[in-house]
């Protein structure tokens, strides 16, 4: 115990306070888990902002399922709370968070919860304390809502792929 305390106080001592391995996966395992935690709210505000786009059209959204990973959760538009989540509905994945990307697909409801075309895939790219909505453009690059391209580290890539 007095070993480690000592190494310890001498990187940081000599500038080398990196914190040791197991230490950074606990902090990589607790950001994801706060990034995950955010995404669902972030998710139904954008859902919220489409469906008071639709309230003039015949049939308007009134309930969004959103899956992540293998789960899928209800929400209710009007009344803005969760009303249920299907535990495994999806043998594969049909969207998935890794750490700050994540994508969600996101299936409008009328008020009958029968679909309302297209059924979504959202990528979504958690920036400057917050989860930002991103679209590809017509040769398959991420760009912002400004238009201007993302740069995505290759483990987004590879978190992007593997969604069907």
């Amino acid at each position: 115990m007095f070993r480690r305390v000592g190494i310890l106080l001498c990187t940081a001592a000599l500038g080398l306070a990196d914190p040791p391995p197991a230490h950074r996966v606990a902090l990589k395992a607790r950001d994801q888990n706060r990034y995950a935690r955010q995404l669902l709210p972030a998710i139904t505000e954008l859902v919220d902002r489409i469906a008071k786009g639709g309230l003039l059209e015949r049939r308007p959204p009134a309930f969004a399922a959103l899956s992540m990973d293998r789960d899928e959760y209800i929400y209710h538009l009007s009344d803005k709370v969760f009303i249920r989540r299907i535990k495994d509905r999806y043998e594969i994945p049909t969207g998935r968070t890794c750490g700050d990307m994540a994508v969600v697909r996101v299936e409008l409801m009328d008020d009958a919860m029968k679909t309302l075309p297209p059924v979504m895939a959202w990528y979504m790219i958690y920036r400057d304390e917050r989860w930002h909505k991103m679209a590809q453009d017509d040769e398959g690059r991420f760009i912002w809502e400004n238009w201007s391209p993302v740069e995505l580290p290759p483990y987004a890539r590879r978190c992007f792929d593997h969604v069907e």
